[in-house]
């Protein structure tokens, strides 16, 4: 008589009676024990190894099965372009419309170029394209160089500060209408009586020298 294959016997009921049975034996309720992983349980070092300067993610707008997405080079940026996830450089399309693109300020763009062409053109051709700033001539009208013929109307027409300012030759006492507080520089003045102060009177009197 032939000898049989050794055989090898389930040691527990659930496999003795598939064994026995030669059929898939369901289990009952309760008798399979159910293994889960807590939440934060998976730590760097237990994850896949990944490509290098590659992140982890689903690339298209399905779901499935994560892959790398990988940055080949430098000066890259991740960004969705056509329901597709990728690394990339920066691109017209990806610049709102709010601001202006390179293309839109050069020649070849003539809406954009012809509007600031056109604003260029404006802001040159304009009197005063600088409210803050003296055009040339305020410039000039509000300079006025001091010399010893001056008119008094000429004088008094200076702006702000200037406007209590002299000089000439001599004494003003008796010559120089002004108001108290003006100055009056002697040219031809010594010790005393270079630097004259209007400090009473409304007409030519009342001038004293420092």
């Amino acid at each position: 008589m032939p000898l049989r294959a050794p055989q090898v016997f389930p040691n527990d009921q659930r496999s003795w009676d598939q064994w026995t049975r030669n059929v898939q034996v369901k289990p009952d309720d309760g008798s399979v024990t159910t293994v889960t992983v807590a939440d934060k349980a998976i730590t760097d070092p237990k994850f896949r190894d990944s490509q290098p300067t590659s992140v982890i993610g689903r690339n298209v707008n399905s779901p499935g099965t994560p892959t790398d997405i990988v940055a080949g080079s430098d000066h890259r940026f991740l960004v969705r372009r056509s329901g597709t996830l990728a690394f990339g450089t920066i691109a017209d399309s990806d610049i709102p419309d709010t601001l202006a693109r390179d293309t839109e300020v050069a020649a070849g763009d003539t809406t954009v170029a012809n509007n600031a062409a056109a604003a260029l053109a404006a802001h040159v051709a304009d009197a005063d394209p600088h409210p803050v700033y003296l055009t040339q001539t305020e410039g000039d009208a509000r300079y006025r160089q001091q010399s010893t013929s001056i008119t008094y109307a000429e004088i008094t027409s200076k702006p702000a500060v200037l406007a209590f300012l002299y000089s000439g030759t001599g004494s003003p006492e008796t010559v120089v209408t002004a108001g108290i507080g003006s100055l009056y520089l002697r040219t031809d003045g010594g010790a005393g009586t270079t630097l004259y102060i209007k400090e009473s009177g409304a007409g030519n009197t009342g001038w004293i020298g420092k």
